[in-house]
């Protein structure tokens, strides 16, 4: 079950639900929520990027994680590495920050090793972002996905117009931490929570779409928690991109030096069975003739 592309390119777009629906309940959700989604901006060197992302309070170590969440594949480790600062606007863009990257103290990570595309960015008290903004997630289905399939959900989203809207569908199936649904995108809103239907706690972040199978795509966040709440703080450094991308590299770096002479012996047997392979398919040839 793959992802063609993201949700910046899907074009199948079935009837979207605004944000004047007349379920008193479901207006109820949209006005917690709606306000928790944030649009961001980032430099490229194609010139200025945006994305969607959202306010949410996780735990790390034990201890509250205020944070801005969106998709890896739109805030990249090299973007944060090359921007020292990145600018959100939420409360419907009523309201703006500028968030600067390169400070030690501010917590930032993602998740690729657990298959996971999302990013987060720690929001520090000087941020000045009130915490009623900051959504929390759906801690019910942690180690039991399988009970979400033909959940009914909706995705809140800008629309092409900028204005707040939002979709309902269905999940249609799982995958690890990936599932599909049938709630439909507007391009540009990867980066968006995903919510069961009339709740207002996240269960997973929206991701892509695949044109083909008319389906979206969106990775469950339940292991992220339990990934931070396991997490031990480092004190002398908090930001740890760099950090772990080094730890990585230099796994590999031994792990392929010891690999180095089985590598060659290994191509060495190869060479030698290619070589004898071959000899003997000339052989034959020379018979046939």
């Amino acid at each position: 079950m793959g992802v063609c592309g993201d949700a910046r390119t899907r074009k199948n777009k079935p009837e979207l639900s605004d944000d004047n629906s007349d379920n008193q309940s479901m207006n109820s959700c949209l006005n917690k929520v709606l306000k928790s989604i944030c649009k961001i901006e980032y430099q490229k060197e194609t010139g200025t990027d945006k994305g969607t992302g959202f306010f949410i309070k996780l735990f790390r170590d034990n201890e509250p994680l205020f944070c801005l969440m969106t998709c890896e594949h739109l805030i990249t480790n090299e973007i944060i590495e090359k921007n020292k600062t990145i600018e959100v606007s939420y409360d419907n863009q009523k309201k703006k920050i500028k968030i600067e990257l390169n400070k030690k103290e501010r917590f930032i990570k993602n998740f690729l090793n657990l298959n996971i595309d999302c990013t987060i960015i720690e929001i520090l008290p000087n941020d000045n972002v009130n915490k009623d903004y900051f959504l929390m997630p759906n801690k019910n289905y942690s180690n039991n996905f399988d009970d979400l399939k033909k959940k009914k959900i909706y995705i809140p989203q800008f629309s092409n117009g900028g204005n707040l809207s939002y979709s309902k569908g269905e999940i249609k199936n799982i995958e690890g931490y990936q599932f599909s649904y049938n709630a439909s995108t507007f391009p540009s809103s990867s980066g968006n929570p995903i919510f069961l239907d009339q709740t207002t706690y996240v269960i997973g972040i929206h991701k892509g779409g695949d044109e083909s199978e008319k389906e979206n795509y969106g990775d469950f966040i339940f292991p992220i928690i339990n990934f931070l709440k396991n997490e031990k703080k480092d004190k002398n450094n908090n930001n740890n991109i760099k950090k772990n991308d080094n730890i990585c590299k230099n796994k590999i770096n031994k792990k392929n030096e010891n690999n180095i002479q089985d590598e060659s012996n290994k191509k060495e047997e190869i060479n030698k069975k290619d070589e004898s392979i071959k000899k003997n398919e000339i052989n034959k040839r020379i018979k046939l003739i």
